[in-house]
């Protein structure tokens, strides 16, 4: 007698074929049977699959696959002992089949594993990307050696306005641009430097992020601008 379980779709099945040769009885009833059962829809759809297969004269016949649990409905009604004997063998091979599917697959696993460590690479990628323009500031201002940017400014001068008002008053006499980019003018004469960083956003756009320093010169100039005003 052939495997009274197969894997199919990964699951245990059996068929109604191989249920006729088990338990005696001709195929053509068997279908009969499977046909009849009064079970709902759903579980006929869920446990019950039409399928064919091909005799030895190459001519192709209806038959069903079914899940333990269809199996189960289906023989239910067939007694006897040797009918009896052959359930548990079903039942048996259906649970030694079950285990053999879950049991863990190495490379299965190792496949999951590597699909995991990608997903991490591209995080630990994106969050690099998203820190490189403030790593790029952060160099900037190291290098720059006494140059400061304006809300350092703003403390150092001590005159009880935040960056926001110092950089207005700079714009209102000229000194800054609307973005608050510094004339050139006052860049050649060494009060401030411009540090620029491009990155790409999200959205795959560039964006270009604008600095402003200032160096000692500079806040000598800015302090003598304040007491003017």
């Amino acid at each position: 007698m052939n495997q009274l379980v197969f894997i199919e779709n990964n699951r245990p099945v059996t068929d109604s074929l191989t249920v006729a040769e088990a338990f005696g009885k001709e195929h053509k009833n068997v279908l009969r049977d499977i046909e009849s059962l009064e079970c709902s829809p759903e579980f006929s759809r869920l446990n019950f699959e039409q399928s064919t297969y091909t005799n030895d004269r190459g001519r192709t016949y209806p038959k069903y696959l079914m899940t333990q649990d269809g199996f189960s409905f289906l023989v239910m009604g067939y007694t006897g002992k040797e009918a009896a004997k052959f359930k548990e063998m079903y039942i048996s091979e259906f649970n030694q089949m079950r285990a053999e599917i879950e049991k863990p697959d190495p490379q299965r696993l190792i496949a999951i594993a590597l699909i995991e460590a990608g997903k991490l690479l591209e995080a630990k990628d994106a969050q690099i990307a998203l820190l490189e323009p403030k790593a790029a500031f952060f160099d900037a201002v190291a290098d720059s050696k006494s140059a400061i940017d304006m809300a350092q400014a703003a403390k150092v001068l001590d005159y009880g306005k935040g960056r926001t008002t110092l950089f207005r008053i700079l714009r209102d006499r000229g000194v800054l641009r609307a973005n608050n980019e510094p004339y050139q003018e006052y860049i050649d004469r060494g009060y401030f430097r411009v540090v620029e960083q491009k990155y790409n956003k999200p959205d795959g756009s560039t964006h270009i992020h604008i600095k402003t320093l200032v160096y000692q010169k500079g806040l000598e100039y800015i302090r003598r601008l304040l007491k003017e005003s």
